[in-house]
């Protein structure tokens, strides 16, 4: 099977070098691989999403990537995405693919895919991680979000985060697939012995706002009795506050951005990792954290508090903090008499992985007309 995979990208994985998302483009080159590990021939054609340059076009050609094409960026504003469209759309007529898939909601693209592949009779599958639905965003992503929502229920197949979310867009029980995210694979660690002795390390890492909960982790945090290191890493608007709360407690050290593999480094050894999900200007059933996912592949524990859409298996086995945070010191203090939960995270999410998603997805494309 020939498949044409479209998505914003950016060719530099460090979201402190290119200002992008770095969990969005570690889940994109996922999926990619995860459709060639199914036997397919896949071509990605991308928009550029970094850093801008100033330049009127961007143009990667330096970076290209073997089965990821970096196409022509127009750096203008809703240009940008109609370019886009119409480079895809010759992009499509050209290489006729059996099967198209998009990522994420992008208006122009998502029609023109939609017009050409029922003139060519070409299966779609479309991946939508989130929907701008609160007051985070700008009015124009979600005027731009609801008005591309009306063409989600047309394509072949609809993998969504969440079902509140696929009952929003109308997709038709038969077409649609829910799935929050991939489990990465277990990521060992031999801590050194002055490590092992040292003051329980805490890791929150990822955008500095409200929904992730930054400023109540933080508060919570230095009410501690204990002794303990936290380390801070990321950037968002709340930056000022966390840099602020630092400077009042010793053991809260904001750390700034660093690449994806130095978090990665860092994230290995820390006893704690954190993800946090509010509905603080944004609607949470419309979203999944990928952190998630990410922060349980380490060897450390895992504290989330109970977000939408978190996988029912987990609830079981990790440490659940309530939204107010009360339990936190207890559940720090007393983690390590709990050990034997944490152990059961992988056996508990091995089926989360893009390959079994995306299978079931080709298998509802075949059996359309």
């Amino acid at each position: 099977m020939n498949i044409l995979y479209l998505g914003y990208l950016s060719p530099d994985l460090s979201k402190g070098k290119n200002g992008t998302s770095i969990a969005g483009n570690y889940v994109q080159r996922r999926i990619i691989s995860a459709l060639k590990c199914l036997g397919s021939s896949v071509q990605g054609f991308v928009c550029y999403s970094g850093r801008k340059s100033g330049r009127l076009f961007e143009y990667k050609k330096a970076l290209q990537e073997k089965d990821i094409l970096f196409a022509p960026t127009l750096q203008v504003p809703l240009l940008r995405d109609l370019f886009y469209g119409l480079l895809c759309t010759f992009r499509i007529i050209k290489k006729r693919p059996n099967l198209i898939v998009l990522y994420n909601l992008y208006f122009f693209s998502n029609v023109l895919v939609l017009i050409l592949s029922k003139f060519f009779r070409i299966k779609t599958i479309l991946i939508v991680q989130d929907f701008s639905v609160g007051n985070s965003f700008k009015i124009q992503k979600r005027l731009h979000d609801h008005l591309a929502a009306f063409n989600v229920k047309y394509f072949s197949c609809v993998i969504s985060v969440s079902q509140h979310m696929a009952r929003y867009f109308n997709v038709p029980g038969n077409k649609s697939l829910v799935f929050q995210g991939e489990l990465e694979p277990l990521k060992q660690v031999k801590k050194t012995e002055q490590a092992r002795k040292s003051a329980v390390k805490i890791i929150l890492a990822g955008a500095l706002e409200k929904h992730n909960g930054v400023d109540v982790f933080i508060d919570n945090l230095q009410r501690i009795k204990f002794n303990f290191q936290a380390e801070i890493y990321g950037d968002g608007n709340l930056r000022d506050y966390v840099v602020e709360k630092c400077s009042r407690d010793s053991r809260i050290n904001y750390m700034g951005t660093v690449s994806k593999k130095e978090l990665d480094y860092l994230q290995r050894e820390a006893d704690f990792n954190c993800c946090f999900r509010f509905s603080i200007g944004l609607a949470e059933r419309f979203f999944f954290p990928s952190k998630f996912f990410s922060v349980n592949s380490f060897p450390g524990f895992v504290l989330v508090n109970g977000f939408a859409g978190l996988p029912k298996e987990y609830l079981d086995i990790g440490f659940i903090v309530e939204n107010d945070f009360s339990n936190l010191s207890w559940l720090i203090s007393n983690a390590h008499s709990l050990s034997w939960v944490t152990t059961k995270r992988q056996s508990a999410l091995k089926a989360y992985t893009w390959e079994s998603i995306l299978r079931e997805a080709l298998d509802i494309c075949e059996t359309l007309d």
